[in-house]
């Protein structure tokens, strides 16, 4: 909240300071002294991004915390913005249009992406099962992303040295494929993502005749 609070304060800094007609819109100085105050923002959003990654490091990647991610990197883009506002001396409607556009075209890449199919094969990628330092991989929080971590699971119980928990990892894979088969009996509920999942799914046991 700190980091988000910090990027609007000088974003409406820089809408008033430099607002059209304005003494500060050709001071060098003000150009400076709000140029520091950028960079401390700046500084602020990495320091913020390399703990939350320290964070997911040892304890996993969730919703919220690749949720945090992308929000980081919007303020880090939007901080960009103002950098090239104040340099090159551009309008606040270049400013509020570009920063519309980076907004609108991040929304639309998470809606498109596999955001939660992500978050599982890194948990199951980057768990101590799989060698690391990370915590244990939390399969109850798997099941809770629902049909885009069946891949994952699969592969956690392919690759488990303990019979107990790949056993229980194939039991909620099966249970999530189950589901996964009764929602797309309604040809409403079928999407290109639940299409290629469907696929990616079938794979392994057709190879298996």
């Amino acid at each position: 909240l700190g980091v988000c609070a910090a990027a609007l304060l000088a974003g409406l800094i820089v809408l008033w300071i430099f607002r059209p007609g304005s003494v500060a819109e050709s001071s060098t100085l003000a150009r400076r002294l709000v140029g520091l105050w950028i960079a401390q923002c700046i500084l602020l959003t990495g320091t913020a991004a390399w703990r939350l990654w320290l964070y997911v490091e040892a304890y996993s990647l969730s919703r919220w915390r690749l949720a945090t991610f992308l929000w980081l990197a919007i303020v880090a883009l939007g901080l960009g913005l103002l950098v090239e506002r104040i340099r090159g001396r551009r309008t606040h409607e270049w400013l509020v249009a570009r920063f519309v556009v980076a907004g609108l075209a991040a929304l639309a890449a998470c809606t498109v992406l596999d955001l939660d199919g992500f978050i599982a094969r890194y948990n199951v990628a980057h768990c101590r099962e799989a060698g690391s330092d990370a915590a244990p991989v939390d399969l109850d929080y798997l099941r809770s992303l629902g049909e885009s971590a069946i891949p994952a699971l699969r592969t956690f119980a392919a690759t488990s040295g303990d019979p107990v928990v790949a056993a229980r990892a194939n039991a909620i894979a099966a249970e999530l494929t189950d589901d996964l088969e009764r929602t797309l009996e309604d040809w409403r509920a079928w999407t290109i993502r639940r299409a290629l999942l469907t696929r990616d799914v079938a794979a392994p046991a057709q190879s298996g005749h």
